[in-house]
């Protein structure tokens, strides 16, 4: 029995041992290769590596690469040249009027997915977040929808296609053929 408690206590040690041993998160590991400096790559590479730059930025893209037959080392190039900027795109994580037009658009149309897949395309919001701005706009619409049909039971469609062109930001005739669908629906 002493030597199953022998054989356990080993196999927990190396177990211990072989935890210590393992880079820490974020840490990078003893034997991970280094990244290939640009003048290490096989020829075909860096000239690979090059038209994608010069296709880029043509001012910046650097000069070809010595015949592989030219037995001096290559200057390295990329370290020389100027580093280009990063062409910067605009990204927006706001809703726009626009998008809220758009989204009750869809939403009229009953098309619900396709409104949730516009404001995630056009904000960067993660699903959670795109589906509870179309569940509320959602939601206001169907308030929407109750106040044009209590306007249309009182007899005041004009009224019902301005509260519609305000809410929404539709023009007139828009908002004038969703009170008439409604008013078609009603009756």
């Amino acid at each position: 029995m002493s030597i199953l408690w022998i054989i356990i206590a080993i196999a927990l040690l190396l177990c211990f041992i072989w935890q210590l041993m393992q880079p820490k998160q974020g840490a990078k590991a003893s034997n991970a290769p280094s990244p290939t400096p640009p003048d290490a790559l096989p020829s075909g590479e860096a000239h690979e590596e090059s038209n994608a730059v010069a296709a880029v930025f043509p001012e910046k893209a650097p000069s070809p690469s010595p015949p592989q037959n030219d037995p001096s080392p290559a200057p390295n190039q990329y370290l020389e040249a100027e580093t280009p900027p990063m062409p910067r795109t605009q990204v927006s994580y706001e809703a726009t009027p626009a998008l809220r037009q758009a989204v009750i658009r869809l939403l009229a149309e009953h098309q619900k997915a396709t409104a949730v897949k516009l404001v995630r395309e056009e904000t960067h919001w993660r699903l959670h977040q795109a589906k509870e701005y179309v569940d509320a706009l959602q939601g206001a619409l169907h308030i929407l929808q109750a106040e044009v049909n209590h306007f249309l039971d009182i007899h005041q469609k004009s009224a019902a296609i301005t509260r519609v062109s305000t809410v929404t930001g539709w023009d007139l005739s828009k908002s004038m053929d969703y009170v008439e669908h409604l008013q078609r629906n009603l009756s």
